[in-house]
C-alpha cells in the first residue's frame, strides 16, 4: 500500500493564511513596482513557482509504503522424554514412547507442519528444543518435571502466539 501523507510544519489554517498573504504580497509588488507586462508575467511566474516550492516544503509530504508479511502461527509439541514413557501401560497396548513415534509419523502432524511453524520440545528434568529425528531419541530421563518444563517454555517464548500439545 502506498500513501502520501502530509505533515505540515504548522496547523492548516495558519499555513493557508500565510500562503494567501504571500500571494497577495507578490501580486501587490508586481502591480505596484513593475510597468512592463512581459516582466510582470515572467516575475509573477517565477515568484509563484518559488511560493509553490516553499508551500510544498512547509507541507512536508511523506510517502508511506506498507509491506505486510503473514507469519504462520507457531505450534509447540512438548514430549516427555523420561524413562516412564517406555514403561508398558498394559500388556496389550504400546508404550507411550511408541504412541509418540506413531504420532510423529502421522499425516495429521505432517499437515500441521504445513499450516504451522512446528517446533518440537522434549523435557524430563529440563526443557530442550529438538531438531534430531524422533527415531534417535532416547527416553531415559530420570524424572518428569512437566510444570517446570511448561514454565521455562512459557518464559522462553511469546506464549500468546503458541498453540501447545503435550504427550
Amino acid at each position: 500500500m502506498n500513501d502520501l501523507l502530509w505533515q505540515p510544519v504548522c496547523p492548516w489554517p495558519w499555513l493557508a493564511g500565510a500562503v494567501l498573504l504571500a500571494c497577495a504580497a507578490v501580486l501587490w509588488s508586481l502591480l505596484r513596482g513593475v510597468r512592463s507586462r512581459r516582466r510582470i508575467l515572467v516575475l509573477g511566474l517565477l515568484r509563484a513557482l518559488m511560493l509553490a516550492v516553499l508551500a510544498l516544503m512547509l507541507l512536508q509530504p511523506q510517502r508511506r509504503h506498507d509491506e505486510v508479511t503473514t507469519l504462520r502461527p507457531q505450534l509447540a509439541v512438548l514430549v516427555d522424554s523420561s524413562e516412564s514413557m517406555v514403561d508398558p501401560v498394559d500388556g496389550n497396548q504400546p508404550t507411550r514412547a511408541r504412541k509418540a513415534m506413531v504420532f510423529f509419523d502421522s499425516k495429521s502432524l505432517a499437515k500441521a507442519a504445513q499450516d504451522f511453524d512446528l517446533r518440537i520440545f522434549r523435557f524430563d528434568s529440563a526443557l530442550a528444543e529438538q531438531n534430531e529425528p524422533l527415531k534417535n531419541w532416547q527416553f531415559n530421563g530420570a524424572s518428569t518435571h512437566l510444570q517446570d518444563a511448561l514454565c521455562s517454555w512459557r518464559r522462553g517464548s511469546a506464549a500468546s502466539r503458541w498453540l501447545a500439545s503435550c504427550f
